[in-house]
């Protein structure tokens, strides 16, 4: 028995971390099980809010027509939702690269919150036409495009609170 235990713990300590949800400054990544580690979305925490879903729709879109690096898309009041889109560039290692998301923001009588999906990252300094593929954490400095798109969500969310 204590052969076994070691066995397994010798196996657990080479096996590549699977899926699961990762924390980043108040959001939660959601990554795959694959061995790419493939971020499937990103969801922001519960917002409270003292408005009815309509109110917040009609002040969400409001919001998001002045605030930069997101661009309104489709606006679905009886479902209570809003789609965006959001681009940012940053670099990491020596080279370019350039993340975009659907941002979807869900709303409910006093409670938003907001989710990205797909994720998508492109490298932009190489030969060719530049491929666009799945952000995921094998990507170099995925966690910069995220934190870009987590700033450009707080200014929409302190929009709102305003």
């Amino acid at each position: 028995m204590r052969g076994v235990c070691v066995f397994v713990a010798a196996a657990l300590a080479v096996a590549p971390a699977l899926a699961g949800d990762v924390q980043l400054n108040g959001r939660t990544v959601t990554v795959s099980d694959q061995a790419d580690e493939t971020i499937l979305k990103m969801t922001s925490s519960n917002y409270a809010l003292n408005r009815s879903r309509d109110e917040i729709i009609t002040d969400a879109r409001a919001c998001l027509a002045t605030t930069p690096g997101l661009t309104l898309g489709t606006v679905n009041a009886e479902a209570g939702t809003i789609e965006a889109t959001q681009a940012t560039e940053y670099r990491a290692r020596f080279a370019n690269y350039r993340v975009s998301s659907k941002l979807t923001l869900a709303a409910e009588d006093r409670v938003f919150w907001l989710t990205d999906a797909p994720i998508e990252v492109t490298q932009l300094d190489t030969e060719g036409a530049p491929m666009i593929a799945p952000l995921s954490k094998q990507n170099s400095g995925w966690d910069k495009g995220l934190m870009q798109f987590i700033q450009n969500e707080d200014k929409l969310v302190d929009c709102l609170f305003k």
